[in-house]
C-alpha cells in the first residue's frame, strides 16, 4: 500500500500539459505578462527609441516561434517546454528594460548605479532560473 502511494507521487510529477492547455497557456501568458506588463511600458510616454529597439528584436522572435503553439501544438509539443524557458529569459530581459526606461527617461535619474544594481539582479534572477 504504502508503494502504490510512493508510484502515485512519482507519477504525478509526469503529468505535464496537454498541448491544448500549452496553447491556452501562450495565449495567456503573452497577453498578460509580455504585452501589458513588457510592451506597453516600452511603448509608453516618454516614448525611448533606444529601449523600444533592445526590447523588439527578443519579443519578435519569441513571438514567431509562440505561433508554431498556436497552429499546432499537438505536433510540437515536445519542444513546448524548451520555448517556455526561453520566453522566461525573454521576458525577464524584457522587464530588465522596463525597469531601466522607468529609472533613465521617466524619472530622468543619471549616473550608472541603477544600471550596475539592475544588472546584477537581472543575472542573479537569470541564474536562478537556469540553475
Amino acid at each position: 500500500m504504502n508503494n502504490t502511494k510512493l508510484d502515485h507521487i512519482k507519477l504525478s510529477y509526469l503529468n505535464l500539459e496537454s498541448p491544448q492547455e500549452n496553447r491556452s497557456g501562450i495565449v495567456g501568458y503573452f497577453l498578460i505578462l509580455l504585452y501589458v506588463v513588457g510592451i506597453i511600458p516600452i511603448l509608453g510616454v516618454p516614448f525611448s527609441l533606444p529601449f523600444f529597439l533592445a526590447a523588439i528584436l527578443p519579443i519578435t522572435i519569441i513571438q514567431l516561434w509562440a505561433i508554431v503553439y498556436l497552429i499546432d501544438p499537438y505536433k510540437y509539443e515536445k519542444s513546448y517546454y524548451l520555448f517556455f524557458g526561453i520566453y522566461g529569459a525573454v521576458n525577464t530581459y524584457v522587464y530588465f528594460l522596463v525597469i531601466l526606461k522607468l529609472i533613465y527617461v521617466n524619472m530622468e535619474w543619471r549616473g550608472s548605479t541603477p544600471l550596475i544594481t539592475n544588472l546584477v539582479l537581472f543575472i542573479l534572477l537569470l541564474g536562478e532560473s537556469i540553475g
